[in-house]
């Protein structure tokens, strides 16, 4: 984990609870829970997009409650994918651990920044990130809480 919330290398705002993962490209990409996909990116070119809406690039976001409305419940998002590597598409049923796509070189992760070539997660609330951590109590990677990630940690 090279950022995670309240760490030295943490986001801000609402990306507080977000988490970077470290990957070399190509590698899969997963679904941490079963949803809907509500929006995907699957064409920005390798290479640096530091602002603007291209700067998560190719990305897969997934709503969990079931009703495919990303302003009621949990969502995830995994940014920063190979292009044209996304495997799934909008309105599309995943289940949890559904190939999602491959790791990539999108978007804002212009090495030798501290992050890096890195799987950027996210999970969200209602569309928010920030002020949320009350909602996140119980969320797990690997069997392990997300709120006591750490920076450095290995999977």
């Amino acid at each position: 984990i090279t950022r995670g919330p309240g760490r030295s290398q943490s986001h801000k705002n609402d990306n507080y609870y977000s988490i970077d993962f470290a990957l070399s490209e190509g590698r899969k990409v997963v679904a941490a829970e079963s949803g809907y996909v509500v929006r995907v990116e699957n064409n920005v070119p390798p290479g640096p997009q530091t602002s603007g809406a291209k700067a998560a690039g190719n990305f897969v976001k997934i709503d969990h409650d079931g009703d495919k409305d990303q302003s009621t419940g949990y969502q995830t998002s995994y940014q920063h994918l190979q292009k044209g590597s996304v495997k799934v598409s909008e309105k599309q049923w995943v289940n949890k651990g559904d190939l999602i796509g491959y790791s990539g070189n999108t978007g804002n992760v212009d090495p030798p920044a501290p992050n890096g070539h890195h799987l950027h997660f996210e999970v969200r609330y209602k569309n928010k990130g920030a002020g949320q951590e009350k909602y996140l109590e119980g969320v797990t990677i690997d069997s392990k809480p997300i709120l006591d990630l750490k920076t450095g940690l290995s999977f």
